[in-house]
């Protein structure tokens, strides 16, 4: 997705930046370019327009106002060819206009920037290294796997990706774990297969029995809120999926 900012400052969706001025320029009256442009003056004195001019155009215009102003008051534009106009339209809408171009993440992308800003959290694991964990596990749709990620979730986020959500992973954790890549990879659907284990769970005699599995106790729904109701009926259902992952994570 691209956005534009627009007079008012605000950021709207639209296609990328393109050389509609050059319509623009020759509907106001602009000569035909001539084939070559040898005898234009290369003296940076075409522009009739003063810097602080154009910052003041800046101020009150559009990014696409200002590039037209610009084509109008060049001396030389003119007379350009059809080729020079654009590349000359092209270049002043990469200075002016604000554009911003939104881009889905990949794996590659998340671990080039956590690497340089924070490579502790990661424990300096660059892109080579995770694809080639990914590959020595043979990580494939409709797989099981038991993993203990301590990289924000940059493991089980390019596992998730590569079971296209079909398969499990249990992500053992203790005490607590970060999301940071699950959720910044945005993978929709595809993330619910990582299921989190707490990893006492799995190392007790009796499971059932552990702190984090526990359910609520039971209320009269009467003596409660309405929204404590709410509160509480999710937990169990929590506590549920939870006892279901552990009992299907042991079970094989």
């Amino acid at each position: 997705a691209t956005f534009r900012r627009n007079e008012g400052g605000e950021w709207v969706r639209q296609g990328l930046a393109t050389s509609d001025a050059a319509e623009g320029a020759a509907a106001d009256g602009v000569d035909e370019a001539y084939e070559h442009n040898a005898s234009l003056p290369q003296d940076n004195n075409a522009q009739a327009l003063s810097p602080d001019e154009v910052r003041a155009l800046k101020n009150r215009c559009s990014g696409e106002e200002v590039v037209k102003e610009l084509a109008t008051n060049s001396a030389t534009f003119a007379s350009k060819t059809k080729f020079s106009q654009e590349k000359y339209l092209r270049k002043k809408a990469q200075k002016h206009v604000q554009q911003v171009t939104l881009i889905r993440p990949t794996v590659m992308d998340l671990c080039e920037t956590y690497m340089k800003t924070s490579r502790a959290k990661v424990c300096g694991l660059r892109f080579d290294y995770l694809s080639s964990v990914v590959c020595q596990a043979d990580v494939r749709t409709g797989g099981r796997y038991l993993v203990l990620d301590t990289a924000c979730g940059l493991v089980v986020a390019a596992m998730a990706q590569q079971m296209c959500g079909d398969g499990k992973v249990y992500r053992m954790f203790r005490g607590g774990f970060a999301d940071k890549a699950l959720t910044e990879l945005d993978l929709g659907s595809r993330r619910s297969v990582v299921r989190p284990v707490h990893i006492e769970v799995l190392r007790s005699a009796e499971p059932s029995s552990h702190e984090w599995l526990r359910p609520p106790p039971e209320v009269d729904a009467a003596t409660i809120a309405p929204e404590e109701q709410v509160r509480l009926d999710a937990r169990r259902q929590r506590m549920q999926q939870r006892a279901a992952d552990v009992f299907d994570c042991q079970a094989r």
